[in-house]
């Protein structure tokens, strides 16, 4: 009975060594695939600027919204939960700043990814930790002096995030004060202009 018993505890750790095996494979798989595709992310074709806030201009994903916008700073609201636009107007485009802020903010957290590319676009990153006890994954992407962050609970969403967040820090371009004023003045036209048009044609 006992070398029943013993025999059954063996393949009970045998089964969950598996297990755990398996979890660990398929997180080796997302990380190759998901570094496969960065170089390909980073230099594909630079998507339009879509809308304008404060003193940014960019390009906003499908089915997303503006949460908050500061100068140099917007808050994303997308199907992923909140990306985070920070836009350094002084900094190079081949500084390293940023990339050596995030590293050092979360040291000791495990790292998924960390790809550098440095090329005529300047220095470019992508940056990805999970946390320990939630088990979210913090992803932190870099072109020249933009940089967009975001938390990822899942961990099957972790490459469609980081093409999206490379999508939009590439899009993104400072305007200067004047271009700023200009672009607002532009979209409250814009805005008068739809609510205008809306009123005319309920009244009618």
């Amino acid at each position: 009975m006992t070398g029943l018993k013993t025999t059954h505890a063996i393949q009970m750790l045998l089964c969950a060594g598996l297990l755990l095996g398996g979890c660990g494979g398929k997180t080796e798989e997302i990380q190759a695939a998901i570094k496969k595709e960065i170089p390909a992310y980073l230099k594909a074709e630079t998507l339009p600027a879509t809308t304008t806030e404060e003193n940014l201009s960019f390009y906003l994903p499908e089915e997303s919204k503006v949460l908050q916008a500061h100068e140099n700073n917007v808050t994303l609201e997308t199907e992923y939960g909140n990306f985070v636009i920070f836009a350094n107007p002084i900094e190079e485009v081949n500084s390293k700043t940023n990339y050596e802020i995030v590293k050092q903010m979360n040291e000791g957290i495990d790292v998924i990814v960390d790809e550098t590319i440095e090329d005529e676009k300047g220095f470019q990153y992508v940056y990805a930790i999970q946390h320990s006890e939630s088990k979210e994954y913090g992803v932190y992407v870099g072109v020249g002096s933009v940089k967009v962050s975001a938390l990822v609970k899942k961990r099957n969403q972790l490459q469609p995030v980081i093409k999206e967040l490379i999508q939009v820090a590439k899009s993104v371009q400072i305007m200067t004060s004047d271009e700023a004023d200009s672009s607002s003045a532009a979209k409250k036209n814009s805005e008068s202009e739809a609510a205008t048009s809306q009123k005319t044609e309920a009244k009618s």
